[in-house]
């Protein structure tokens, strides 16, 4: 799990939002800002209700992201939003971890 000081707040979060640049994938979508050296990298994850009505399946989703940002993303030098659509759903924990790694690596 992605410890708490390596996740975006409110501020950094809509900071992102204005100066990122977007990036579509199959099942996520991905809003990536480059930062400074000497700065952390800071990950978020939105998982909507339109994804799953039920709290269980969208927290069981953004802990399986979270755990995949804390193991292979870290050492770039990124902060990135993660959307995830609703065909996301149909993915397992190792389809997802090819998915986000091969993106985030890309960049």
């Amino acid at each position: 799990m992605l410890s708490k000081n390596k996740r975006l707040n409110k501020a950094k979060f809509k900071e992102i939002l204005k100066k990122s640049k977007k990036i579509e994938g199959e099942n996520f979508s991905y809003r990536v800002q480059f930062i400074k050296n000497g700065q952390e990298p800071r990950f978020s994850v939105v998982v909507s209700s339109k994804v799953s009505p039920k709290a269980v399946v969208r927290n069981k989703i953004r802990r399986q992201i979270y755990e995949i940002l804390g193991k292979t993303a870290l050492n770039g030098q990124i902060s990135a939003i993660v959307y995830v659509k609703k065909e996301a759903l149909k993915l397992d924990f190792r389809a997802m971890n090819k998915e986000i790694s091969g993106v985030l690596g890309k960049i």
